[in-house]
């Protein structure tokens, strides 16, 4: 297979899973940008990446379509983040509880365009985040098992 064949299956790839997904356009050129696409035009492009950045956002989109979206670690680890965000906002710590608000908060701590790109690492330092920031504000946090 020639290599501008295989760059053409990879670009229908992308494709076809970003449609499976249902990701709308912003949330696609941001994981394009995530893997390391250049800007062309006015948007990310899949036709800036070389061979091996597209040959691994179409591993990566092919896991999330595989996984349905997301791996069982991170739901744990973003519910927890879930948990304690409602929690402080009960308390009244926190002004907005919407998924939205939390998302945007976490946004600063990450690297990715969505939180269930990111790493072990990105979500635990969100956990311990909004831990500090409980005790700080005297908020008792449920401990958990």
């Amino acid at each position: 297979m020639t290599q501008k064949t295989q760059r053409q299956r990879h670009y229908a790839s992308l494709n076809i899973c970003r449609h499976k997904l249902g990701w709308d356009e912003k949330t696609y050129r941001g994981y394009l940008r995530d893997h390391g696409a250049l800007i062309k035009g006015n948007r990310y492009s899949a036709s800036t990446m070389d061979d091996l950045q597209l040959a691994r956002a179409v591993r990566d989109i092919r896991a999330l379509v595989d996984n349905n979206n997301i791996n069982d670690w991170r739901k744990g680890l973003i519910a927890k983040i879930t948990a304690v965000w409602i929690t402080m906002a009960e308390a009244g710590v926190i002004k907005n509880r919407s998924e939205m608000a939390m998302r945007k908060f976490c946004a600063r701590y990450i690297k990715t365009a969505k939180l269930e790109w990111a790493d072990r690492q990105e979500l635990n330092h969100i956990i311990e985040t909004l831990k500090q920031w409980a005790a700080r504000e005297g908020v008792k946090l449920k401990q958990s098992k």
